[in-house]
């Protein structure tokens, strides 16, 4: 049982050479970047015809159209005034959103926890288009920021992949919290280890604005 193993390797097989690794790897980066570039242009031209969609530069639209972040606003707009449980009487807050928008939109609940108020109140504080700006780049670049550092990877070979990612698009357009509740889990992830109370905070945090489910909604 001392006797030395050898392999032989088929002669058919010899015929062909063993390509490197790294080359495999090079050539499989190559087709990954420009699938990605393409999802990242096709995700830009849905953001521009659903950005013309809801302002009813496509097809006239028979009522004007709200958003999320509309009903973050116009929470803080009534926290600001000294009346931060009217945000939860749906009569004001509605009044409170068309008169940040239109009249006539659809109302957007808000059925967020009262520590969110403090947020909400900040953002009130600036015009509308400005808030909406502030709020989505802000969240937008935290969240990449956090996600670069989970995945570990240099800017130009991770960044066109999460910008291209489906929800992103949804996401500016709406107004959502999406990419601050990524970004806070994202950042607990890469603390359970070394700071593990910490990280308990952070998703602690993201309960402090957790919307209850559409079903729920529907119910109050």
């Amino acid at each position: 049982m001392g006797g030395t193993l050898r392999l032989q390797i088929p002669p058919g097989l010899a015929a062909f050479p063993l390509r490197d690794a790294t080359g495999v790897r090079e050539a499989w980066a190559g087709v990954v970047r420009r699938w990605v570039l393409l999802l990242l242009m096709l995700q830009v031209g849905a953001f521009a015809f659903l950005f013309a969609g809801v302002h009813g530069w496509v097809v006239r639209l028979d009522h004007p159209v709200s958003m999320d972040f509309v009903s973050f606003y116009a929470a803080g707009l009534l926290a600001d005034q000294g009346h931060a449980a009217a945000a939860y009487d749906r009569t004001a807050h509605f009044a409170a959103e068309q008169a940040v928008l239109s009249p006539g939109i659809g109302y957007q609940f808000f059925l967020y926890p009262p520590p969110f108020l403090l947020v909400c109140s900040v953002l009130a504080r600036l015009p509308w288009a400005l808030s909406f700006a502030v709020f989505e780049a802000a969240t937008l670049l935290g969240c990449l920021l956090v996600l670069r550092a989970v995945l570990a990877l240099p800017w130009r070979q991770c960044l066109p992949g999460l910008l291209a990612f489906p929800a992103v698009p949804w996401v500016l357009l709406l107004g959502q919290n999406s990419f601050m509740t990524a970004g806070l889990f994202g950042l607990a992830l890469l603390l359970v280890d070394r700071r593990p109370v910490l990280a308990g905070l952070l998703v602690a945090g993201c309960l402090l604005y957790t919307s209850p489910s559409p079903r729920d909604r529907q119910k109050s």
